[in-house]
């Protein structure tokens, strides 16, 4: 029996910084034919959205929504990782004698919303108000037919009250000329 063994080269593995999170791997070098785990771990209010390795020409398995693997070719590599702001939703309450509606129904935080509303005839808007999702006002800039808020990370419900419309009337005289 005769054995003959060879050099079995390590390759680097360069994990480039992300934007909006971070990427480990549990090794800096390896041999052809490794498997290599990598963590991903998004900043607040982020979402993983892709993982490569040598911009695609290494496959990746996933584990976990937090763990991949890919085993290490015969060359070195390069992983990159993309994160997302993650949406949150715009929660409209039904209201009476009048609508709400909005130019988005989910937005990012930092995202510019606006609410426009409808009254049912005889009646105007009264209040409106934006909470978070812990039930914090949100700041709101209110105009006479719209209004608009930056949005807070997490989901928002909007709430309206609609009050009956006073009328009064004016009999105004001039001259010979009533109105």
């Amino acid at each position: 029996v005769s054995a003959t063994f060879k050099y079995a080269p390590k390759y680097n593995i360069a994990v480039n910084d992300s934007e909006n999170g971070s990427v480990s791997a549990d090794m800096q070098t390896a041999t052809a034919g490794t498997t290599v785990t990598l963590t991903v771990t998004p900043a607040d209010d982020y979402r993983f959205v892709a993982l490569t390795v040598n911009d695609g020409a290494v496959e990746v398995t996933k584990v976990n929504d937090t763990t991949y693997t890919f085993v290490m070719p015969d060359e070195e590599v390069t992983v990159n990782a993309t994160f997302a702001k993650i949406p949150h939703s715009v929660n409209i309450q039904a209201s009476e004698n009048g609508t709400v509606s909005t130019d988005k129904p989910t937005a990012v935080a930092g995202d510019t919303v606006t609410l426009t509303w409808t009254a049912e005839d005889g009646y105007t808007l009264d209040k409106i108000t934006v909470t978070d999702a812990e039930n914090n006002e949100v700041t709101i800039d209110q105009g006479v037919l719209a209004c608009t808020f930056v949005m807070p990370s997490s989901d928002v419900t909007v709430t309206a009250t609609f009050k009956v419309q006073l009328v009064t009337s004016v009999a105004i005289t001039w001259g010979s000329m009533e109105f």
